[in-house]
Order: C-alpha cells, then sequence, then structure tokens
C-alpha cells in the first residue's frame, strides 16, 4: 500500500484541504524516545516513593530546543488534577510551574496560588502567602513539584535567587513534597546560592541527539504524522545525515525543520519530502542563529565605551579623574544659566574628550533641551525633561564651578 507509511489517524487526513493537513501536524503529538522514557520512570519512581522529610529530586538539564519542556508537560498529562464534586475538592498529583522572569519570592508562591485557585491579596504578608500555599499543596495531595524554565532565576539579583530556592526548599521540606526542575546547562549556576538544593536535585541530562539509529527511527515517528501521499524516507541515511546537519540534534529544532519542509511540500502539492527541497529551505541552523544574535550590536547608535572618559565643564576644565566607563555609562553635561532670575538648561548630553587634556568646548544653545550629537552620548533629539536633568543632578557626583555644573551618570538615565 502506497500510504503505509503513514498512522491511521494521519492517513484519512491525506483527502483534506491543505490548511487541514498542515494543521494536523502541527498539533501536538507525542514520540517516544529512549531518552525521554528514561526521564518519565525515574519522575514516576518520585511520585510513588513514600512521603518523608528532605524529599530527592532532579535537576534535568539540556541545550534549549531539545525536548525538555514536552516531557514536563508530558508527564504533567499523565497526571492531570482531579476534582471530586463528593467534597469539593481538587487533587493535583503533579504541579507543573514555569519560572517567571526575574523571579522573587513573591512572584513563585503567587504563581502556586493560582495554580491551585486559591485567592490571595497582593498586599498580603509573603509569609501569609507562603504559608497558605503549603495548605493548599497539602490538600491537593501534590506528590511532585515540577519547576520548567529555572534558567530564568538569573535574571534576578544574587540575593533573590537565594530567596527563592530557600523558599522552594522549604515549601518543599514542609509539605513534602519532591522538586524536579528544566533548565539549560547555564541555569543550574542559579542553584549556586544554596548548596542545599544542589545536594537535593540530582543531575539528569537530555542528550542532543546523535547520528545513529536511534535518530533514524525518531524521523521515521515523524514522517508517520506527516499526510503526504509518498513515502519520504526520512530515515535513510543520507535524508538523516542532512537533517541532522540542520537540526544539529535537537529534537525541537527537527520539529521545526520538518514542519518548514512539509509546509513547502504541500504547498507546492509535492507527494513527498526529498533532499532537494529540503535543501532549498529558508533555513539558519541553531548554531548560526546564536553567533548572529552574539555578534549584532545592542544598539545600531551606540558608539563602543572609550577605555577612559573625563567629563569636563563647559570651559574645557576637567572636573573628573579619569577612570573606566561602563558599557551603559551615559554622561549629562548641563550648564545652569541665570536670566532673568530664573534658572535654565540648555545643553544636555554634551560629548566628552578621551583625552582629558584636551578640554571639549560647546557654545550652549540656550533654548535647547535636546541631547548633544555625540554617538557616545544618548541618540539625537531624546527628550530631556526636567525630571531626567534633576534626577541626574541629585544622582551622580556633581561639581559646581560658577555656574556650570557638571554631572557624570552612571546607568541611571532612561534608556542607557
Amino acid at each position: 500500500m502506497a500510504e503505509d507509511h503513514l498512522s491511521a489517524e494521519t492517513r484519512a487526513m491525506l483527502g483534506r484541504p491543505a490548511a487541514e493537513r498542515l494543521a494536523w501536524f502541527q498539533t501536538e503529538f507525542w514520540i517516544k524516545y529512549p531518552a525521554s522514557d528514561a526521564i518519565l520512570a525515574r519522575l514516576e519512581e518520585l511520585v510513588n516513593k513514600p512521603r518523608r522529610a528532605r524529599m530527592p529530586g532532579y535537576l534535568v538539564t539540556s541545550e534549549s530546543n531539545n525536548g525538555k519542556t514536552s516531557i514536563a508537560m508530558r508527564f504533567a498529562g499523565l497526571h492531570p488534577p482531579v476534582f471530586s464534586d463528593a467534597d469539593n475538592k481538587m487533587q493535583m498529583p503533579v504541579m507543573l510551574l514555569e519560572v517567571v522572569p526575574t523571579p522573587t519570592e513573591a512572584a513563585i508562591i503567587e504563581r502556586i496560588l493560582s495554580i491551585l485557585g486559591i485567592p490571595y491579596r497582593l498586599t498580603d504578608p509573603v509569609p501569609d502567602k507562603r504559608e497558605a500555599a503549603i495548605v493548599a499543596m497539602r490538600n491537593a495531595g501534590l506528590q511532585l513539584l515540577m519547576l520548567d524554565e529555572l534558567q530564568k532565576i538569573l535574571g534576578a539579583r544574587l540575593e533573590q535567587r537565594r530567596a527563592v530556592m530557600d523558599a522552594l526548599r522549604y515549601i518543599a521540606n514542609q509539605v513534602p513534597v519532591p522538586v524536579v526542575a528544566f533548565s539549560t546547562p547555564r541555569g543550574t549556576g542559579g542553584l549556586a546560592s544554596t548548596d542545599e538544593m544542589i545536594n537535593r536535585l540530582r543531575p539528569l541530562t537530555l542528550p542532543t541527539w546523535k547520528l545513529d539509529a536511534d535518530f533514524q527511527r525518531l524521523l521515521l515517528s515523524f514522517e508517520e504524522h506527516m499526510p503526504l501521499p509518498e513515502r519520504s524516507g526520512l530515515g535513510k541515511k543520507a535524508m538523516a545525515a542532512l537533517i541532522h546537519t540542520l537540526s544539529e540534534g535537537l529534537v525541537g529544532e527537527v520539529y521545526d525543520l520538518l514542519e518548514l519542509a512539509l509546509s513547502v511540500a504541500i504547498a507546492s502539492d509535492a507527494p513527498r519530502i526529498d533532499e532537494p527541497l529540503l535543501r532549498g529551505l529558508t533555513w539558519t541552523p541553531p548554531s548560526d542563529r546564536k553567533r548572529f544574535a552574539r555578534a549584532a550590536p545592542p544598539c545600531p547608535s551606540a558608539a563602543p565605551p572609550a577605555p577612559h572618559a573625563v567629563l569636563n565643564d563647559v570651559r574645557g576644565s576637567p572636573v573628573a579623574e579619569p577612570r573606566p566607563r561602563s558599557d551603559h555609562a551615559r554622561c549629562i553635561a548641563t550648564r545652569a544659566l541665570e536670566m532673568d532670575g530664573h534658572f535654565r538648561v540648555p545643553v544636555v548630553g554634551t560629548p566628552v574628550d578621551d583625552d582629558p587634556g584636551q578640554g571639549h568646548r560647546r557654545k550652549p544653545d540656550r533654548d535647547s533641551l535636546s541631547m548633544g550629537a555625540s554617538p557616545g552620548c544618548l541618540p539625537p533629539g531624546t527628550p530631556a525633561p526636567w525630571t531626567s536633568i534633576l534626577s541626574a543632578m541629585l544622582g551622580g557626583a556633581h561639581r559646581i564651578r560658577s555656574k556650570a555644573v557638571a554631572v557624570r551618570v552612571r546607568d541611571r538615565v532612561p534608556g542607557a
């Protein structure tokens, strides 16, 4: 049979319109493979483990887009919450919690309360909300707490990381419940703030795929869900090698690549995906994307910081010793001119010279409130309201010489 390479459900989609055929592949489906099965088995052991103090857990690490979240969602789907009409209670054996960006203890606890449907006020003290979360987790019969995207904790300050990890450890002890975290390798640095969590979360690695028989079987499983009338032969050595090169062995990249290839095949009415079609796709391998992102400048108009910078007043006299300037440093120079008994600020963003011996001079425009044209300062035309100027003068080191005021501001100017 020409279509025996497809599953029965996929075979039924062959006569459907193009949009429905593509949507069929885009609908979430699960493909079993050895590494995911091994992790799911470990998680199942934790769920069935008798409750005791200091429950063990795991830290599952893998490169981005390699199936960590899919495994977490799969396990949560295997243990869904159950609502009992008899006692009007919800039992949730497994909770999947995605770490919020720049997390705080309050944000994590509020997220737990929201998942459990427990009302709270933002103004409630954090200890009160923490205790409410512990009671709610006990009442829900929670047996496993999964934290996805743990690497986001690196966006918080070190003190916040400690507070978050200490709160999670305390909650896990009090419920008690084992914790499983999913993260990229760089996210493991978030655990460095607490030795207790490092010792409790045993490492599990989800490796990238090698070009071997398991990878070829994975491609055949994908092909079963691709509604094309003819066999594409994705599991053949040449096709598998090409797909592995383009995806770099990341299962999420494999799916994205095949989804793009399927959309092109359906749009062009091609009966299968072949090597020329794959090579003709507009596709950038993940390592190239990361390299391009690192090479891109953070701001097109920003110039590289000078090794040393001195802020001069409008007379050209240095008012500060040379010192390194941070990447986000911005300099504001203002001259307060007394006119009819009132002070006005005519010049903002006057550029500075790298050589302290060469004073930079600029004749002030009394009616100008725009930024200077120097690429080392903020972009030209940026408005400079009095609030920005006053906050800069109050927040930075300043020195008054006659009626000239020079201010150095580091990381305090909007847009810096």
